[in-house]
C-alpha cells in the first residue's frame, strides 16, 4: 500500500474526533475499519469480513456490543454500512480539501466487495485513488499569510419537506431551474399583494387602534416573509449567504447557500455548505455567521471560544480568511 493510502487513514481518524454531532454506530464502524486497515496492512487491500469489523467495534465500545457473530452480526455490519456510506458522501469534500491541503496526491474511498455465499462473505475496506492531474487546487496547496486561516467544507444534512429543495445541491436546469425561479417569483408576488391590500384594508379600519393593530400585523408577516426567503434573493448576487432558517438542521445555525455559477460548461447550481477552521489563537472552532457593524454585509468567521474578539473574514470561494 502507498504511503499516502496510511496519511489517508490517519487524516480521517483525527477528522472524525470532530464529528460531534454524528454519534450513530456507522461512526463506530467507519473507526473499526480504519484500526484494522492500520493493523493489518496485509489484509487493508484485500478488505475484512463482518466478523471481524463486528469484534473490532465491540473493542472500540464494550459498553455498548453488538450482537455476536450467531446472532445478526452480518446484517449488522450491512445496515450500518449504507449509513456509512451516506455519512462519507457527506463529509468526502470537505476531507478532500483537507488531504489537498496536507500535500497529499490523493485520497480514499469506501470499497464492497459483495460476496457470493458458499463460504465467500462479503468484504469492506478502503480504495486509494490519486487526484484527477487535470483539476486545478493550486490554491488548496498555496501556502498562508501570516495569520491567515483556511476554511474546510463540513457535512450537509439533508433535510424533509419543502427544505428538501435546496437541502444538497441544486442543478438549475430542467425542473431545478424551473423550481428555484418559480419559488422566487411566488415569494414576490406574495410580497406585492400584501402590500396592496394596506390601502384597501386601511378603509375598513373603523378606529385608530384597529389601523395600527392591521398595519403592525401586515408589516410584521411581511418581515417574516423577507427574513425567511431573502437569502434565496441575494444569493444569486452575493454568490454566498446564511441560509434561512428552514435549513438549518438541528442545532446549528451556519449553514450557507452558495451559488456556483458554472455556465457555460455547466448549468449553475445552488449547494447548502457549512464551513468551519480552526482558530489559531486559541485552537477553537471557527464558524460562520453575519457581520454586524462595521462588518455589516458580510459573512464572518466567529471563534466560538471567543465571538467577539477572535474575528476573521472569510472568502468562500478560496476558503482563506485574515484576522478582522
Amino acid at each position: 500500500m502507498d504511503k499516502n493510502f496510511y496519511s489517508c487513514l490517519e487524516l480521517v481518524k483525527e477528522n472524525i474526533k470532530t464529528w460531534d454531532d454524528i454519534q450513530g454506530r456507522h461512526r463506530d464502524l467507519l473507526n473499526a475499519l480504519i484500526d484494522l486497515s492500520l493493523q493489518s496492512p496485509k489484509k487493508a487491500e484485500e478488505g475484512f469480513i463482518n466478523i471481524e469489523l463486528n469484534e473490532a467495534v465491540n473493542k472500540l465500545n464494550p459498553r455498548n456490543p453488538w450482537p455476536k457473530p450467531t446472532d445478526g452480526a452480518t446484517k449488522r455490519v450491512n445496515t450500518e454500512w449504507k449509513k456509512l456510506e451516506s455519512l462519507w458522501g457527506k463529509k468526502e469534500e470537505g476531507l478532500h480539501q483537507r488531504a489537498l491541503a496536507s500535500n497529499l496526491t490523493g485520497f480514499i474511498k469506501l470499497k464492497k466487495r459483495t460476496g457470493g455465499g458458499g463460504g465467500n462473505p462479503s468484504r469492506y475496506s478502503f480504495a486509494y485513488e490519486a487526484f484527477d492531474p487535470k483539476l486545478d487546487k493550486s490554491y488548496e496547496k498555496s501556502p498562508l499569510n501570516q495569520g491567515e486561516i483556511r476554511y474546510f467544507t463540513e457535512d450537509v444534512i439533508k433535510p424533509s419537506g419543502l427544505a428538501s429543495i435546496l437541502s444538497n445541491k441544486l442543478v438549475l436546469s430542467g425542473w431545478g431551474k424551473g423550481v428555484f425561479l418559480s419559488s422566487t417569483v411566488f415569494i414576490g408576488l406574495l410580497i406585492i399583494s400584501l402590500l396592496l391590500l394596506v390601502p384597501v384594508g386601511l378603509t375598513q379600519q373603523e378606529t385608530a387602534g384597529e389601523t395600527i393593530h392591521f398595519l403592525s400585523s401586515i408589516f410584521i408577516l411581511l418581515g417574516l416573509i423577507w427574513y425567511s426567503f431573502s437569502p434565496i434573493y441575494h444569493v444569486v448576487e452575493s454568490r454566498a449567504e446564511v441560509a434561512p432558517w428552514w435549513l438549518q438542521p438541528g442545532i446549528h445555525s451556519d449553514y450557507l447557500l452558495i451559488f456556483n455559477r458554472n455556465k457555460p460548461q455547466s448549468a449553475n447550481t445552488v449547494e447548502r455548505k457549512r464551513f468551519t477552521s480552526e482558530c489559531p489563537n486559541c485552537k477553537g472552532r471557527i464558524i460562520i455567521k453575519k457581520g454586524r457593524l462595521t462588518n455589516s454585509g458580510r459573512l464572518i468567521g466567529h471563534c466560538e471560544n471567543s465571538p467577539r474578539e477572535h474575528l476573521f473574514s472569510f472568502d468562500h470561494y478560496l476558503r482563506t480568511g485574515r484576522p478582522l
